[in-house]
C-alpha cells in the first residue's frame, strides 16, 4: 500500500505536470494568435502617405515602381530576371505584396500575385488604406499589403517552434526544483503523521507516553499539541491511578492489620474478647466509611450523582452542623463558635445533605488539626450579591504554601508520616470539592504555616 507521503508527493508532481504543460500550451496559442494577429494588422498607412506624395508630385503613377523598390515591397527587376531564369517563383522572395488600385479599384501595381494590371481585385487580405492627391485632397486610389499566407504560417511555426526551446528548459528547470520543494514539503507534511503514528505504536507496546515536537502553529501543529497535551493528561492519570492503588492499599491494610493482631491476640487469650472485639467493630466502621467515600466519589466521577435542590436557610444550616459537632469539640477540647453573621441571609437552593456533609467535614477536619486549647470559628458572608461565603478558620499549625494547591486532591496528606489518629483517609476535602462543584460553587484554602488554616466553601444565591 502506497505511503501517504508518496501519494502526497504524486499528486504535487501530476499537479505541476499539469501545470507546466498547461504554461507550455497557452504560451504557443497566445504567441501564435498575437503573432497573426500582429501581421495582419501591418499598418499600410506609411506607405499610403509616401505613394500620395509620390502622387501628388507627378500628378501620375509613373513613379510607383521605384518607390515601391525603394520600400521594399517590390523585387528589383535584376533579382526578378535572376530567379525567373533560374526557375524560382519570385514569391519566395517576397513573403507580402502589395496592391495598388486606382479610383475605380482597378490595379495599377501589384507586387504578389499574377493578376494583371487593370483586372479588378476581388478580395484583399491586409489593411485598405485610401491614397490622396495633397494638393487636392481627393482620393485617387488604395493601397493594400496582402500577406502570403502559406509563408507567414511556416515562418510563424518556426518562430514558435524556436521559442519553444527556452520555454522548455525553462519549464524543465521550474519541474525540478518544484519537484525539489514538493518532496520537500511532502515530508513536512507527513512528518508530524508519522511521529503521531509511531508514537501511538510505542504508546500501544510499552506505555510510554513521549511528546511529539512542535514546529509550527498550522493545523499539524496543533495536532501534535493536542497530541502532546493527551499525553500528559495520560500521564497524569496514569500517576493518578498509581496513587489511587497505592493509597487505597495502604488505607486498606492499616485496618486489616488491626483486626488480624486483635483476632490474634483474642485467639491466643492475650486480650479479652470484649476488648478486641470493639476494636475490630471500630475498624470495620473505618473501612465501611472508605468504602462509602470511594463509592460517593466515583458516582460523582461517572456523573451519576443526583442533586436534591430545594430552597434552605444558610442560618439554619450552619447552627445545626456546629451543634452537631459541639461534642467532639468539647471532647478535643477545642472551642468551636459561629461568629454572629453580619446580614441578613437568603434562601438558597441546595441539596441540604450534601452541603452539611461538606459542612460537616470542613469542621470536622478542623477539628481534627486543632491542638488542645485552640479555637475553630465558622462565618458566612454574602458576597457580590451573588455567593454565600462559608469560612471555616482553625488555629492548628497550618498548612506550607507548596501543600496547598493539592490540599483537596484524593488520600493527599501534608505530612506523609501523619497517623490516622491525627490524620484521616484523606478524602474529606475532596468530598467537599466535589459537592461545592456539583452545586456550581467553589473551594479553596488559605493557610500558613505555624497560624492555621481557613477553609471557603461558596454557594451561588441563584442555585
Amino acid at each position: 500500500m502506497m505511503s501517504l507521503r508518496w501519494r502526497i508527493l504524486g499528486a504535487f508532481i501530476l499537479v505541476i505536470l499539469f501545470t507546466i504543460l498547461l504554461s507550455v500550451g497557452v504560451d504557443y496559442w497566445s504567441k501564435g494568435r498575437q503573432l497573426s494577429q500582429f501581421s495582419a494588422k501591418i499598418r499600410s498607412g506609411d506607405l499610403a502617405g509616401i505613394l500620395s506624395r509620390t502622387y501628388t508630385d507627378d500628378k501620375n503613377w509613373n513613379l510607383l515602381e521605384p518607390v515601391l523598390v525603394r520600400t521594399g515591397f517590390l523585387i528589383d527587376p535584376e533579382k526578378l530576371r535572376a530567379a525567373e531564369a533560374a526557375g524560382k517563383d519570385h514569391s519566395a522572395y517576397m513573403p507580402m505584396g502589395v496592391v495598388v488600385r486606382d479610383i475605380e479599384g482597378n490595379v495599377i501595381m501589384n507586387t504578389f500575385s499574377a493578376l494583371e494590371q487593370g483586372a479588378a481585385v476581388p478580395q484583399i487580405e491586409g489593411d485598405v488604406v485610401t491614397i490622396f492627391d495633397l494638393d487636392t485632397e481627393q482620393a485617387v486610389g488604395t493601397v493594400a499589403i496582402n500577406i502570403n499566407r502559406a509563408y507567414l504560417a511556416a515562418e510563424t511555426r518556426e518562430f514558435l517552434i524556436d521559442s519553444l526551446v527556452p520555454t522548455a528548459i525553462g519549464g524543465l528547470i521550474t519541474a525540478m526544483v518544484a519537484l525539489l520543494l514538493a518532496f520537500w514539503l511532502s515530508r513536512r507534511i507527513t512528518a508530524p503523521v508519522i511521529a503521531l503514528t509511531e508514537a501511538t505504536q510505542v504508546i500501544a507496546e510499552s506505555g510510554d507516553t513521549r511528546h511529539l515536537p512542535v514546529n509550527s502553529s498550522d493545523e499539524l501543529g496543533q495536532m501534535s499539541a493536542s497530541f502532546n497535551q493527551m499525553m500528559t493528561s495520560l500521564d497524569t492519570q496514569r500517576h493518578l491511578r498509581k496513587r489511587l492503588i497505592d493509597d487505597v492499599s495502604h488505607e486498606l491494610n492499616t485496618p486489616l492489620s488491626v483486626i488480624r493482631l486483635e483476632a490474634q491476640g483474642m485467639s491466643d487469650g492475650i486480650k479479652p474478647p470484649a476488648d478486641a472485639a470493639k476494636q475490630i467493630m471500630g475498624e470495620v466502621d473505618m473501612l465501611g466509611n472508605l468504602v462509602h467515600d470511594l463509592n460517593w466519589l466515583a458516582e460523582t466521577d461517572a456523573g451519576a450523582l443526583r442533586l436534591n435542590l430545594e430552597p434552605h436557610s444558610p442560618v439554619r444550616l450552619l447552627t445545626t452542623s456546629v451543634e452537631r459537632w459541639q461534642l467532639q469539640a468539647k471532647a478535643s477540647d477545642v472551642e468551636l463558635t459561629l461568629l454572629p453573621l453580619s446580614s441578613e441571609l437568603p434562601p438558597i437552593r441546595m441539596d441540604t445533605v450534601r452541603i452539611r456533609q461538606a459542612l460537616g467535614n470542613l469542621i470536622q477536619n478542623g477539628l481534627q488539626y486543632t491542638p488542645a486549647g485552640g479555637h475553630v470559628t465558622v462565618q458566612c458572608e454574602i458576597e457580590e450579591n451573588r455567593w454565600i461565603e462559608i469560612a471555616v478558620r482553625d488555629t492548628g499549625p497550618g498548612i506550607a504554601a507548596k501543600e496547598l494547591p493539592f490540599v483537596f486532591e484524593r488520600f493527599y496528606r501534608a505530612d506523609p508520616s501523619r497517623q490516622k489518629g491525627t490524620g484521616g483517609q484523606g478524602l474529606g476535602l475532596a468530598i467537599v470539592k466535589q459537592i461545592a462543584e456539583a452545586h456550581g460553587g467553589q473551594v479553596w484554602a488559605e493557610s500558613e504555616a505555624g497560624k492555621g488554616s481557613c477553609f471557603y466553601l461558596r454557594l451561588p444565591i441563584q442555585g
